[in-house]
């Protein structure tokens, strides 16, 4: 998903390890597509019952982030690090749009509409606003 810069774990693109921590092999990249199968939801779970809301676990996760990865690194030139300006927001951004369109899908099926049928309803609205207008 990211590179994560590293201080003693040389050419690792996944940890920025601590001072004095041990270094781990890194893992490999997950592949693109369905990744939300449940391994870390216990994990994530617990992490989420420690914080006062969504909001709170955001900021812990962005804080994360922030300090232990590249992801809010501007890269220039040829540089390795970081991301072009406006690819990392706009990676979270796909990745939040990816998610809410598949809960919306299971669980509000009702809010998503083509948009021949948001036109159709929008048509409706303005004859029902007429009707209602000449009715008075």
């Amino acid at each position: 998903l990211f590179r994560i810069e590293t201080s003693r774990c040389a050419g690792s693109p996944w940890l920025r390890e601590p001072p004095g921590a041990a270094c781990q092999a890194p893992r490999p990249r997950p592949p693109t597509g369905d990744m939300a199968d449940g391994r870390f939801d216990e994990l994530l779970l617990g992490m989420a019952q420690k914080h006062r809301g969504i909001e709170d676990l955001l900021y812990t996760i962005m804080s994360f982030y922030e300090r232990r990865t590249d992801l809010f690194h501007v890269k220039e030139g040829d540089a390795k690090k970081g991301f072009a300006p406006g690819a990392a927001e706009e990676m979270l951004r796909k990745q939040f749009r990816h998610f809410q369109g598949r809960y919306l899908e299971r669980a509000q099926p009702h809010l998503i509409a083509t948009p021949e049928q948001v036109a159709a309803a929008r048509a409706e609205e303005t004859r029902r606003q007429r009707e209602q207008r000449q009715g008075r």
